[in-house]
């Protein structure tokens, strides 16, 4: 009875460190994958401010407007 409750508790030991392990390396997959997914979001935003700044006018910048129909 001893030893069949000593492969129990090490079945369950090991089952444990089992699940634990699978829950760190999905934790390190999904952190990766955020990540990417956040560095890819930054480079479009680069990409979209830079097409924008070649075709906006500085002057068109200015607050308060001069030009209240042009705001």
């Amino acid at each position: 009875m001893g030893l069949a409750s000593l492969l129990l508790g090490l079945f369950l030991w090991s089952s444990y460190q089992r699940t634990w392990e699978l829950q760190e390396s999905r934790l390190a997959f999904s952190s990766e994958l955020i990540a990417e997914w956040i560095r890819g979001a930054f480079v479009a935003s680069d990409y979209l401010l830079r097409d924008m700044a070649g075709q906006i006018n500085p002057d068109d910048l200015r607050y308060p407007h001069p030009d209240p129909e042009a705001r």
